[in-house]
């Protein structure tokens, strides 16, 4: 799926969070959006997902606006997006199984394919050893492959990852980058908001990079610092 942003300007009161932005993500990407505190990383992320819409411009969705689209198919869309999160935002009573287990009901999995389901995504994630422990059990890595397989039950068709490696070591940090190459080598579009200029420097793929809202450069396999 192309995403396109034209011209997209998003504010909250007088707070501008990104202004007159325009870039194209083809599918199949992998995508670092990349600039310090209050860039507006994340703001871009959420008008992606459709959680928020522009106040002024368009941003498209194999050309079809989502500011146009019906709350039906705004939603449709949504389902279609997966998102991972700095902090990890699992249900602390529920094991990683079953955390992962209440995205597969909400896209409605048929319960006889749901363990089935379940099996090939903690493998997917390398925790299938892990699949009955608790989130208190689980190491800062650990808890945010679950949140990855959480993301991947939705069998999302872009990944959204906003700062995913700013809770983790240096070790769990490059085993979840290692986990979305591997996703994206399988043709899902990846976006990634991070200020940590080691992996964006480590990895072939494209950079965006924002200030005060801004695009400041939009390269391939250029520098970041």
């Amino acid at each position: 799926m192309k995403i396109q942003f034209k011209k997209v300007t998003k504010q909250f009161g007088e707070v501008v969070a990104v202004e007159n932005l325009s870039f194209v993500i083809k599918e199949g990407d992998f995508v670092f959006l990349t600039g310090p505190s209050g860039a507006g990383k994340t703001t871009v992320l959420r008008l992606i997902s459709g959680y928020y819409l522009p106040a002024k411009g368009e941003v498209k969705i194999d050309g079809n606006s989502l500011a146009a689209m019906s709350k039906k198919d705004l939603l449709r869309w949504r389902r279609k997006v997966g998102m991972v999160f700095q902090e990890f935002k699992l249900i602390a009573q529920m094991t990683a199984a079953e955390n992962i287990a209440v995205a597969l009901a909400l896209r409605r999995v048929p319960k006889k394919e749901r363990d089935k389901v379940l099996d090939e995504i903690l493998a997917m994630v390398e925790l299938t050893a892990k699949r009955n422990a608790f989130p208190a059990q689980l190491s800062g890595g650990e808890l945010q492959r679950v949140c990855l397989a959480r993301a991947l039950a939705m069998a999302p068709k872009v990944l959204l990852a906003d700062e995913p490696t700013g809770n983790l070591d240096p070790a769990s940090s490059w085993k979840l980058m290692e986990l979305l190459q591997r996703i994206n080598k399988k043709g899902r579009t990846v976006v990634m908001a991070t200020h940590n200029a080691d992996i964006v420097n480590s990895f072939r793929a494209r950079v965006i990079a924002l200030k005060d809202g801004r695009l400041v450069s939009d390269q391939r396999k250029g520098q970041y610092r």
